[in-house]
């Protein structure tokens, strides 16, 4: 299984970039405040497409709301909102954020174990709020098939609804995109910290990352089916 999972892996001599690593070349061991430094200024470098991308209230949530009110719905708000704060909800810091932070190989062991280990209990709450937006989706979807309003009315709310999914549909998907980038830097952590022969430590990790590869099935899955939803609409 090990070997599984790591047969897309860099060969030995890989490097991972960005990380701020100590090394015998240095003349003297960095104090508290030059780490602090090091890592603040790295952190003011990084482009805004190398951190976590969030969102307060999605557009797409404002348009179900307006959905639900339209149809008499008592869906409570933070139903459809929950999702524009996924990413930072599930993964804190970005992965360019994090090797900031990571002085030594160590570090960036423990750090990737600790991260895998909260983005792993974090997802219990995200499928089953999925699931609560996926029945949510369809019993609006349903309501409006079997609706008796006017034309007119009835198309503008198919249109909101379907402009709430497809809104719902780019996130998930980049939550789903999120994920794997970070199963594979837990992959290539796993290979590049083997030097330290710390084996119960790559053993907790190796744990986090197939718990990570059953959550990426998962989102997968529910994105299918978000889909399946929206392509039921007839506009």
């Amino acid at each position: 299984m090990r070997e599984r999972i790591l047969k897309h892996l860099p060969a030995a001599g890989f490097v991972l970039p960005g990380i701020l690593l100590l090394t015998s070349c240095s003349t003297a061991p960095l104090t508290t405040g030059e780490q602090a430094e090091k890592i603040a200024m790295c952190r003011q470098q990084l482009p805004a497409a190398q951190r976590i991308r969030t969102e307060s209230v999605s557009m797409g949530c404002v348009a179900s709301l307006a959905f639900n009110k339209m149809i008499g719905s008592n869906n409570p708000t933070p139903l459809l909102c929950f999702a524009g704060g996924t990413s930072g909800f599930l993964l804190g810091e970005s992965i360019a954020e994090r090797k900031c932070t990571y002085l030594t190989l160590e570090q960036q062991l423990d750090g990737e174990i600790t991260h895998a280990q909260k983005m792993n209990g974090g997802f219990q709450t995200v499928f089953a709020q999925q699931a609560k937006e996926l029945a949510q989706y369809q019993a609006q979807a349903a309501a409006l098939a079997d609706s008796k309003a006017e034309d007119a009315a009835r198309r503008t709310q198919l249109e909101q609804l379907s402009r709430g999914l497809q809104n719902q549909l780019e996130q998930d998907d980049q939550l789903l995109q999120q994920t794997r980038a970070e199963f594979r830097f837990k992959q290539e952590t796993l290979e590049a910290t083997r030097s330290l022969q710390q084996q119960d430590k790559h053993d907790r990790l190796l744990t986090e990352i197939r718990a990570l590869q059953a959550s990426i099935k998962n989102l997968q899955a529910n994105n299918q089916k978000l889909l399946q939803v929206k392509d039921t609409l007839t506009l």
